[in-house]
């Protein structure tokens, strides 16, 4: 299981860039491990969320793990990626 962490926005009160972060969980919702990074400049809330959903997949993929549930705290963001799995679209990880 995937579950990212929850953001309050892309930039934070000083105008910086917010950081990615997220965890990855097994099926009892126990840590697998965590990750943290610099989210890039100049995205939306909705942009730094997909940013951490990639960031998130990608260490996922890294350690290997080919069955996963992602989650989110953003309906909105979960709500596209649904639409872009059911018409096919590649998201490019």
């Amino acid at each position: 299981m995937v579950d990212q962490t929850r953001k309050k926005g892309a930039l934070d009160k000083e105008g910086r860039s917010r950081g990615l972060r997220g965890c990855l969980q097994d099926s009892t919702r126990g840590f697998i491990c965590g990750f943290a990074c610099k989210g890039p400049s100049g995205l939306s809330v909705l942009g730094t969320e997909f940013a951490a959903i990639r960031e998130g997949l990608q260490t996922m993929f890294a350690y290997e793990y080919t069955s996963f549930i992602l989650a989110s705290n953003s309906q909105k963001t979960m709500s596209m990626l649904k639409g872009m799995v059911d018409g096919g679209v590649m998201l490019g990880i």
